[in-house]
């Protein structure tokens, strides 16, 4: 993640954290109290700095794995320990530099001094109190940017006041944070999505179910009405002593019903092709195809013009010879349906 898109301090919604103690007035204060360690001679030499670092203190510091600096009253660092060479190679020029110019300020006026500030606020908090304090900020020391937990404490130096700071990086924690942050909203986005995604699938699939039962429900219904019509035609056809058959343009049968597998004594797997079953429609051989469709389409167009049914000479099973009356009619699919009957 690139520091620009680190969480800005300069935000009044990034509090600094205090510890729950900061607030007990009636605990004592918890000052280091370094005097002990020094030299009657240190406070006038005007050497301070050089004098903490020569000191057991001084090396004590330079001890910590941590980057750590000693703040004056007027705000600026009097001493920086090693540990401090990992924010910067240059950790000695830290020296005499005000800790605001360590603490990157927006462009805007009004902002950069409100969170001037707050810096110098919470500073002037551990002054006063002498408590410890908890703080995280973004701190840039020399054009290095991180994030920067600051543990800072009270120390008292015969009469003189300052403040310990040790600087834990967090930066890769501050990042790891944000990361699954971002990975969370993600996640939650998508999980969202998916909600979206089934619950319009859900509801396509009711609109497609309610659909499907009402064409069942439609289809029942009609089966039920051809069921009926079936048993309508063959109570017609049997009242009216009629054989049935449907046929292709060709003359082949699709169906015969039993009236007239009775009538031509053929099964529908046996029956001849029309021109070989009835003669006396056309003498014309030419395309027997053509002789059938012809032969049936005028059947079609006899029945139309109110003639009466054409007689025809079937040759039944066994070359018996039976005379019959038909009728023909063209259905939707092209094939024909026929009714005979013996003369």
């Amino acid at each position: 993640m690139p520091e620009k898109d680190l969480p800005s301090f300069d935000s009044f919604d990034e509090c600094e954290t205090v510890p729950d103690y900061l607030e007990n007035s009636n605990s004592a204060t918890q000052t280091i109290d370094l005097s002990n360690l020094f030299s009657s001679g240190v406070y006038s030499s005007g050497t301070f700095d050089l004098s903490v670092a020569s000191t057991s203190f001084g090396r004590l510091l330079d001890a910590l794995p941590v980057p750590a600096i000693l703040i004056d009253e007027s705000n600026r660092v009097i001493f920086s320990n090693h540990g401090c060479a990992k924010l910067t190679s240059d950790y000695h020029d830290m020296f005499g530099v005000s800790f605001l110019d360590f603490v990157p300020r927006p462009s805007d006026l009004e902002r950069a001094q409100a969170l001037a500030d707050k810096t110098l606020a919470l500073l002037a908090r551990v002054f006063k109190t002498r408590k410890p304090l908890t703080a995280e900020v973004i701190l840039e020391i020399h054009r290095k940017r991180i994030w920067a937990r600051l543990h800072l404490r009270a120390v008292r130096i015969a009469s003189e006041r300052y403040v310990l700071v040790i600087i834990d990086d967090v930066t890769h924690e501050k990042k790891q944070l944000e990361l699954n942050r971002r990975r969370d909203k993600e996640s939650e986005e998508l999980r969202r999505d998916l909600e979206a995604l089934v619950d319009k699938a859900n509801s396509e699939l009711s609109t497609v179910t309610a659909r499907l039962r009402h064409e069942t429900a439609d289809h029942q219904k009609t089966q039920v009405l051809l069921r009926v019509e079936k048993q309508k035609c063959g109570i017609l056809a049997h009242q009216a002593e009629l054989a049935t058959a449907v046929l292709a343009p060709n003359g082949k049968f699709q169906s015969i019903d039993p009236g007239f597998q009775e009538l031509c004594g053929y099964e529908l797997s046996e029956v001849p092709n029309l021109q070989d079953l009835i003669i006396g429609c056309r003498d014309d051989q030419d395309s027997r195809d053509e002789v059938s469709r012809e032969w049936l389409r005028g059947l079609e167009r006899a029945m139309d013009e109110g003639a009466a049914a054409a007689a025809c000479t079937m040759t039944c099973r066994g070359s018996t010879k039976r005379e019959i009356l038909i009728r023909g009619l063209e259905l939707a699919d092209g094939n024909f349906f026929i009714t005979c009957r013996e003369e």
